[in-house]
């Protein structure tokens, strides 16, 4: 379950890291650590936050938790699937600026923040999750960048439809762990 939680929360950084790729007239190890870097490592504290405020606010939405988890999962997939179905010839700035890529960092990492409350609500571990999350999103950031930079941002929607179908699959994965004691 932790890993298919940190390859869907890997796909935003992957997709993001392959516009940039996409934009970039080349990429280097150099880069790909860099952007690895600043998605993976970000993802970490989010989660742990997250779980963190799970912990300590008990909110009430969690007496629902395995149908909140459901609805976030299939309100998460939609953008995916939107972003996934856009025209590619949409033209990323090929910025590898540090602040700009916090910000896109912090933005897609929204998802591990909101999943590591959920966690908590299903008494599974966060920290562990919040870990192998961060490790895997380094590494599809930095290949993404490689691969945007190698096959373009064309390439990248089947990747979005299979990261909003890996969301859905998500929670329902959290309700069969949480209604069934499935999983």
């Amino acid at each position: 379950m932790i890993l298919i939680i940190a390859l869907v929360l890997a796909t935003d950084g992957f997709t993001v890291a392959v516009s940039k790729g996409d934009a970039l007239r080349e990429v280097n190890y150099k880069k790909m650590l860099y952007i690895g870097a600043m998605f993976g490592i970000i993802q970490i504290p989010f989660m742990i936050l997250g779980g963190v405020l799970g912990n300590v606010f008990k909110l009430p939405v969690f007496e629902f938790t395995a149908y909140t988890a459901v609805l976030f999962t299939i309100v998460r997939a939609i953008p995916e699937i939107i972003m996934a179905l856009r025209s590619p010839d949409v033209r990323v700035n090929d910025s590898m600026n540090f602040f700009l890529l916090l910000g896109l960092g912090a933005v897609s990492s929204l998802d591990a923040f909101v999943l590591g409350m959920l966690l908590v609500a299903v008494e599974m571990s966060y920290i562990p999750a919040a870990i192998v999350s961060g490790v895997v999103t380094f590494v599809a950031a930095a290949f993404g960048l490689y691969y945007g930079n190698k096959k373009g941002i064309a390439a990248n929607r089947m990747i979005g439809i299979i990261g909003a179908a890996l969301y859905i699959v998500v929670g329902v994965m959290i309700l069969m762990m949480s209604k069934f004691s499935f999983v």
